[in-house]
């Protein structure tokens, strides 16, 4: 299946148990990665603290999302490619063959100039708390 967005990503995960949400109030600093150890350990769930604690005290604007990617079985549910659905290492090894034939982009007869161009008038912007 192919995720329009992580958001969508997220709510796949969710119903299937394999994400939880965590409310309560969670540091940054130390905390929330013992926490997400732990769950790697476990082969648990992927962990969205809703209210991190930024390391001065202050509540984050931005939740924070740890292991989404813990298990052989997510990383293959979330590199899909068409409408087949991807669950085992030897699906993510298949993705893993088909994205090798993609051609080098230094070899490809479109030059970095072109590229550079394209994007020359895209605005970005970066916010961090």
């Amino acid at each position: 299946m192919a995720y329009k967005s992580l958001r969508e990503f997220l709510s796949f995960l969710e119903a299937q148990q394999k994400l939880v949400r965590v409310t309560q109030p969670v540091s940054t600093v130390l905390e929330m990665t013992e926490i997400g150890t732990r769950l790697i350990a476990q082969n648990g769930p992927a962990a969205l603290f809703e209210n991190a604690i930024k390391a001065d005290g202050t509540k984050s604007t931005m939740p924070v999302l740890t292991n989404l990617f813990g298990t052989v079985e997510r990383v293959a549910m979330g590199v899909t490619m068409g409408s087949k659905d991807r669950r085992t290492a030897r699906d993510l090894r298949e993705v893993g063959e088909l994205l090798a034939f993609l051609p080098n982009a230094a070899q490809a007869p479109i030059g970095q100039g072109i590229f550079k161009s394209a994007v020359s008038g895209i605005s970005v912007h970066w916010r961090c708390d």
